[in-house]
């Protein structure tokens, strides 16, 4: 990207600034820490039914897309081994050579991630995809993911108001809020990502541009 088109970029941004995330400040992000530290346990069987499955799933892609972050593209690509067994971190492949990365899960996730994880084993799924589309073990397309994410969010209550933030984006972006809130570098936040300098040319420097407009993030009800 060369300088005008990184100028364009930060204009857009600054122009979109309130649906990039939820921060810590926000009622939305009460909601979702509250759903996700009162989910139920997954079922304790070796069969489920379409809506068991869909419920346990979507549960899960909410929970890796806040807890860590990752894109959409990433989560499709994700394998079961790549969440540590201890629910910590979890392993993304990143850039055009795919080396892979080690990203925090934060808490509130990963006790949905790891019952999925035990699931999906107990069901015996074919493959070794993270997030199937169903028990055959198919990966889902970008667009299921998109949907399921959005209409998860929306029945927990964040709708109202706020159509424009609910996507796995939005959830991304709140990761990074969220951990440069509780005081980490932002060099720490980015380096995931490759986004260690504020002026990085990929499309998700938006991860190193909280650090200089962090005023202008949306903050919700407070």
């Amino acid at each position: 990207m060369d300088q005008y088109g990184h100028l364009q970029h930060i204009q857009a941004l600054q122009a979109h600034a309130a649906i990039l995330a939820f921060t810590s400040k926000s009622a939305y992000i009460d909601i979702i820490e509250e759903y996700l530290e009162e989910i139920p346990p997954f079922p304790d069987t070796t069969t489920v039914n379409c809506h068991q499955w869909r419920e346990c799933r979507d549960l899960a892609l909410l929970a890796v897309f806040y807890g860590a972050g990752v894109k959409v593209s990433q989560a499709r690509r994700l394998k079961r081994n790549a969440i540590a067994k201890s629910c910590n971190f979890v392993r993304v492949s990143q850039g055009p050579v795919n080396h892979d990365v080690f990203v925090e899960i934060l808490a509130t996730s990963r006790r949905a991630l790891a019952q999925w994880v035990r699931l999906l084993g107990r069901l015996k799924v074919p493959g070794e995809c993270l997030f199937p589309v169903a028990p055959d073990g198919r990966p889902m397309h970008a667009s299921s993911i998109f949907r399921r994410v959005r209409m998860r969010l929306e029945q927990i209550g964040i709708a109202e108001g706020q159509v424009d933030r609910l996507s796995p984006q939005t959830l991304r972006n709140t990761y990074a809020a969220i951990r440069l809130d509780r005081g980490e570098h932002i060099d720490m936040v980015g380096a995931p990502w490759d986004c260690r300098t504020r002026y990085h040319p990929c499309g998700i420097g938006v991860l190193t541009w909280f650090g200089a407009r962090r005023n202008d993030l949306f903050r919700g009800r407070q």
